[in-house]
Formats: C-alpha cells, sequence, structure tokens
C-alpha cells in the first residue's frame, strides 16, 4: 500500500514540475514578445508565432495589428504578468498568460495564448481591447 501512495506521489511532483516548466518557457516567450513590442520588431514577433496563428492572419496583417496596438496605446511602457491559465488537449497543451501593461496612453490588461506541441511553444493568440475607453488611465 506504502508503494502504491509513493509512487502516485512520485507520478503527482513529475506532472507539477513538467506543467512548472512549460508556464516558465512560456512566460520567457511573453518576456520576448514585449521586448519586441515595444522595440517595434514585429519581424521578430512573427518569429515567435504558431503556424494556426498564420493561418488565421497573415505575417502582414499581424505587422498590422502590432503596429496599430502600439499607436493606439502609445509606447509600452512596461508589463507585469498578473495570470496564466493551462488546458491540457489529446496532442498539446494551451496556456494563457495575463498580462497589466503600462503605455503611454494608459494601462490595458491583454492576454498571450500558446499552444505546446511536443517540444515546441509558440503564440496561437494575442487580445489587447479595441477600444481605448477600456485602458485604464494612469
Amino acid at each position: 500500500m506504502k508503494s502504491i501512495i509513493i509512487s502516485s506521489l512520485l507520478i503527482l511532483i513529475l506532472f507539477s514540475s513538467s506543467s512548472c516548466n512549460h508556464i516558465s518557457e512560456s512566460g520567457d516567450i511573453g518576456d520576448k514578445f514585449y521586448a519586441y513590442l515595444q522595440q517595434e520588431n514585429y519581424d521578430a514577433i512573427i518569429q515567435l508565432l504558431d503556424a494556426e496563428a498564420l493561418k488565421s492572419y497573415s505575417k502582414e496583417e499581424w505587422k498590422e495589428l502590432l503596429l496599430t496596438r502600439n499607436q493606439y496605446f502609445g509606447k509600452l511602457e512596461s508589463y507585469k504578468p498578473i495570470g496564466f491559465h493551462t488546458e491540457t488537449q489529446k496532442d498539446f497543451k494551451i496556456i494563457k498568460l495575463n498580462y497589466k501593461v503600462s503605455n503611454t496612453n494608459g494601462q490595458v490588461f491583454e492576454e498571450i495564448e500558446l499552444i505546446n506541441r511536443g517540444k515546441q511553444i509558440k503564440i496561437l493568440n494575442y487580445r489587447f481591447p479595441a477600444d481605448v475607453a477600456l485602458a485604464e488611465p494612469k
């Protein structure tokens, strides 16, 4: 009986550490995304996108979206992770990272959705408020 409990605990620990590793790697991608967004290096962001993201919108449409975001909210000053959520599907894992982002025109809440297929984590989607009225003034 003790061996069953010990085996169960070991499996739980391995699963937890694996899950934390995905969150850590996802956070690194989020950091790269916001660094590139701040530098207005949209080509580098395109390299972080999953193939499914590029099926939804072309590279040019992604660049236009990011450029418009920066023009609308102003220069990105800082960002802070405020939450995450993971979903495990049959062949992949979805990781949603939530951020509070400070810009010259106020603060907004944004989400980066990532997909983990095997050992590769890429950006699947990016969401931000479409209306500056949803932004919080500083």
